[in-house]
């Protein structure tokens, strides 16, 4: 932080300069002029915000080594709507200690900024513009200006103390945490600071005390789950966890009353939609008792994975955390100066892939059930755990191309290596190239579209074997064919499932039979 002996002829200089304006503002406030005075009533809010900013930056902590860039509200001394939001503001805060004034605040100093911008020069298509300011509006400007800097001029200030210089540095530290930031703007926060009547001071203090309690008995609930003993019996699997992750889909629309089914008849995964998100979907995971301390991490890791796993493969889509979202342009606004217009020049084609407009129905959450079910079972053998282990790197690969890094060659290659591996982890294939195109007769030469199915396989076998060995290929290497190597993959895997399952049906009848029961419970 600053020294406060060393702003304060800053900010007088400001305040000294924005009453000169608002003098200048009234000698012209006259017909034909009202334009211009509005324009110099802005500059004084303008000055006065600039004070503003400069008190405000120098509480902020400095840096602590040269190297260090440390946070400042200088990079906006040249923002006109930026200083007269402070000059606006900051009386509005003191009489209302109300942080929602702040959206306030930002309209009229944009609407005064705009209005200013509008009317002060001659535009050749409307040369009546500047009359549109009206004298009613000036002096209110003119008013407002006079408010704010008499209101400023009328501070005093002091040097903070040790104390409150350290809590404000911890403020600045935590209002950049993003997991602080959303708690110390959450609604009970607000109501706090508005209880103590715009006690700043105390509001900062009362918030690192509640952190700081906070941090103190997350650390102690890690201790006791470390130390927690582990229950036998029916009791470790009793409910302990809810762990929820978010997902994206390139490739289907979520309807939110497609999962009630779902979450009727699995217990332990809940599938919640997002409202007005019809591309994204929670997933909610119940662990049990048994599982404590630095366990959670691994176990909750392995089920989304092998969950994320099942839903790509059984709808053969795409869903992961996220998509590609850079995937035709890389800019954000493009103007061309001479048109005074706006440009949209783009990628062609966009780095996605053409999925159509899918929708996710009944039977396709029931498809995941069941390849959750044999991807569980395959996570047992090693061989066939690292099948889905690398199937879903390359998915994640697949999720990083953008413009700024374009994978689809080597995102084809890969898929059609998860391929080998498959069919190598599963007993289908000895891994020799050229018993391969047999090997594919013989496992897809079932069911409507065989013919053309196989083909289609054999046709991204050698596009990518093309690609991998830097040979020209029949064409270009898109995202489109990717997405085709990623369902060769998912029609291989939901094959293999089709075999399992009436397998493990008779499986769990046996047992279930075995049990005294009729095999239906819990299905």
């Amino acid at each position: 932080m600053r020294e406060l002996k060393d702003v304060q002829p800053i900010i007088h200089a400001c305040h000294v300069a924005a009453g000169k304006l608002v003098d200048a503002a009234n000698a012209v406030t006259k017909p034909g002029s009202y334009h211009i005075a509005y324009h110099l009533a802005a500059l004084a809010l303008e000055e006065v915000g600039k004070a503003t900013i400069v008190l405000v930056d120098s509480r902020l902590p400095q840096p602590r080594s040269k190297d260090e860039e440390g946070p400042s509200l200088l990079k906006w001394i040249d923002d006109h709507e930026r200083k007269l939001f402070w000059a606006i503001w900051i009386p509005i805060f003191y009489n209302s200690s109300d942080w929602k004034t702040i959206p306030r605040a930002m309209d009229v100093a944009r609407n005064i900024h705009e209005t200013r911008i509008n009317t002060l020069y001659i535009d050749p298509e409307d040369l009546n513009i500047p009359s549109t300011i009206t004298e009613e509006q000036v002096k209110g400007l003119i008013d407002l200006a006079n408010i704010c800097l008499q209101m400023e001029e009328a501070k005093t200030f002091r040097e903070l103390t040790d104390e409150e210089k350290a809590d404000l540095e911890w403020f600045f530290d935590a209002s950049q945490s993003p997991e602080l930031r959303p708690l110390i703007f959450s609604k009970g926060s607000m109501e706090k600071q508005a209880d103590l009547k715009g006690e700043q001071g105390n509001w900062i203090r009362w918030l690192r005390e509640t952190f700081e309690e906070m941090e103190r008995v997350n650390i102690q609930l890690g201790l006791d789950e470390i130390n927690r003993p582990i229950p036998e019996g029916e009791e470790a699997l009793g409910d302990k966890f809810l762990m929820t992750i978010k997902l994206e889909s390139w490739s289907h629309s979520i309807r939110p009353g497609q999962l009630k089914k779902w979450n009727e008849g699995i217990d332990k995964i809940k599938l919640l939609p997002i409202k007005n998100k019809n591309r994204e979907l929670l997933v909610q995971f119940t662990l049990p008792k048994l599982f404590k301390g630095k366990e959670i991490y691994p176990v909750g890791y392995q089920n989304c994975i092998l969950f994320v796993a099942a839903l790509n493969i059984a709808t053969t889509g795409f869903f992961w955390w996220y998509v590609p979202r850079f995937v035709s342009r890389y800019y954000e606004k493009l103007y061309d100066i001479e048109l005074k217009t706006d440009l949209i020049v783009e990628r062609h084609p966009p780095l996605e892939a053409q999925w159509g407009h899918l929708a996710m129905k009944e039977e396709s959450y029931n498809r995941v059930g069941g390849v959750w079910t044999f991807l569980a079972k395959c996570a047992e053998y090693p061989h066939k755990a690292a099948f889905i282990n690398r199937y879903m790197a390359t998915l994640g690969l697949m999720a990083k191309n953008d413009i700024f890094g374009q994978f689809e060659v080597m995102c084809l290659v890969e898929f059609m290596n998860v391929f080998r591996s498959g069919l190598f982890a599963f007993g289908d294939w000895d891994g020799k190239e050229d018993t391969l195109e047999a090997i594919i007769d013989q496992i897809f030469h079932r069911g409507p579209n065989a013919e053309e199915i196989v083909l289609w396989v054999k046709d991204t076998i050698a596009l990518a074997k093309d690609a991998a060995m830097n040979r020209p290929t029949v064409r270009p290497i898109t995202v489109d064919e990717v997405a085709k190597a990623i369902v060769v993959i998912d029609l291989y895997v939901n094959l293999k499932v089709n075999e399992f399952m009436p397998l493990a049906l008779a499986e769990f009848k046996k047992k279930a039979e075995a049990a005294g029961t009729d095999g239906t419970a819990g299905a």
